[in-house]
């Protein structure tokens, strides 16, 4: 069949269908059936003209493809990458097995092999459940405070279920950013410094740090009168709502995991997690820098000497960290995160447009290329965070770096003649959510929480 009709006969319907169908069961395929799709999916892009453009395939199997082209390939250039074969199978090799989900449990503490959408299949859409609770038995919260652990359970639930199905903001991102900070507490001395109250709080507040997030900017709902944004005054919109949302789930009584702990430590705990999530506000991002740096050059990186409010500031700085992590990721998990927040802003760009509102910088799809988008974050927001919080998690940083400077090269790759983002990146990719408003926010104030 010459290369023309085979691919008149690939562009029918029921070979999209067919393709769909594998696209689907991609992780299911070992090395050598992946690489096989990879070389047809290889082919047909030179096929369309040599641009590389799949034109019948969607955002995300075309991000799918450029993944596995960018492992199998050497350094990427002005030419097309060639494919390189993979090693044959050593004669009686046998074909790898699917991980079980106790296995991928057993990697939880592990920043390299943990792999979070894995789990999401494993645990049929539950990741953040399975990522929480395995968590706190590791570090021995629940055998160390009095905390029922089918109520947690239930709160954990339900809290998974009160997350949207955004792009990006989910609850497979909240699994992420709670696994990498139980993989950041097991990695560093501090994690023993820790008390398990405060464990508990900063695994909880991670899973619950973008509870019910609608998948727009804080500035967008002040922009359009959101009711919430009126309850809070217009300051970390987002972050108040996730905090109230938690707060209302905790109140339920087959959720209440907290209610036998001594008031002090409920309430104790509830301001904890409230001063973390609202940390979480990008808006804080500079001031929150500038204060931690502060605090860890006069009291050094040993946690045990850190009084109650300096350590709240750690804890802030933790989840912080955590939450802006995934660029840090094996690469083929921060390509994916990277085109799913973007996906999301330019989602919210559309809606901007549709209202006859002025679309926001990071959010236009015409001026804002994930590649630009993802590198600027990586060089202004990741590296500096990364670098101070090096001085509490030194083992942690030295995993992440490398990660940092491939992504970083990956998506330069992606700029410019023969990559991806053919387009110039836009001055205004320079602004990110919450950027415009860097160093004009102090640092919310934790206040003793209500209790729940």
């Amino acid at each position: 069949m010459s290369g023309s009709v085979l691919l008149r006969f690939l562009d029918t319907p029921i070979a999209r269908k067919a393709f769909n169908v594998v696209q689907h069961f991609k992780d299911e395929l070992d090395a050598e059936e992946q690489f096989a799709l990879l070389r047809l999916h290889s082919w047909l892009a030179r096929s369309e003209g040599g641009n590389g453009e799949m034109v019948w395939l969607d955002d995300e199997q075309r991000a799918y493809l450029r993944s596995f082209t960018y492992k199998h390939v050497p350094a990427a250039g002005p030419q097309k990458p060639v494919l390189q074969s993979p090693p044959p199978r050593p004669c009686g090799a046998v074909t790898p097995r699917r991980l079980t989900l106790q296995e991928m449990l057993d990697r939880m503490e592990d920043w390299e092999r943990f792999d979070v959408f894995v789990l999401e299949k494993l645990t049929g859409g539950e990741p953040l459940h399975a990522v929480c609770m395995e968590l706190l038995r590791r570090r021995g919260v629940l055998e160390a405070l009095p905390i029922p652990e089918d109520r947690l359970s239930s709160f954990l639930r339900a809290a998974e279920r009160a997350y949207c199905p955004n792009p990006y903001h989910n609850s497979t991102h909240a699994a992420d950013v709670t696994q990498a900070l139980g993989a950041m507490l097991a990695m560093d001395a501090y994690g023993a410094a820790l008390t398990p109250l405060e464990q508990l709080a900063l695994l909880i507040a991670g899973a619950v740090h973008d509870l019910g997030h609608p998948g727009v900017q804080n500035a967008f709902l002040v922009r359009t009168e959101a009711d919430c944004a009126k309850q809070c005054g217009g300051k970390s919109v987002n972050e108040s709502m996730h905090v109230a949302l938690a707060f209302e789930l905790l109140r339920r009584p087959e959720n209440d995991f907290i209610c036998r702990l001594p008031p002090e430590d409920r309430a104790e705990f509830l301001r904890l997690v409230e001063a973390m999530v609202l940390c979480t506000d990008m808006a804080y991002h500079a001031a929150a820098l500038d204060d931690f740096a502060d605090t860890l050059a006069e009291l050094g990186p040993d946690l045990v000497a850190w009084p109650g409010e300096a350590r709240v500031k750690a804890l802030q700085m933790l989840l912080h960290t955590a939450d802006i992590s995934n660029p840090a990721r094996p690469l083929h998990h921060c390509m994916v995160w990277g085109r799913k927040i973007h996906d999301e802003m330019y989602k919210q760009g559309d809606l901007e447009r549709a209202l006859g509102l002025e679309v926001t910088a990071v959010c236009d799809r015409a001026s804002a290329p994930v590649a630009c988008g993802q590198l600027k974050f990586i060089n202004i927001f990741l590296t500096p965070c990364l670098k101070l919080v090096e001085g509490l998690a030194p083992n942690f940083v030295a995993a992440a770096m490398p990660h940092i400077e491939g992504a970083a090269a990956y998506w330069r790759s992606q700029i410019g003649e023969g990559g991806e983002e053919a387009t110039v990146c836009a001055p205004a990719c320079a602004t990110f959510p919450g950027s415009a408003a860097l160093g004009s926010h102090e640092i919310p104030d934790p206040k003793p929480a209500k209790g729940a």
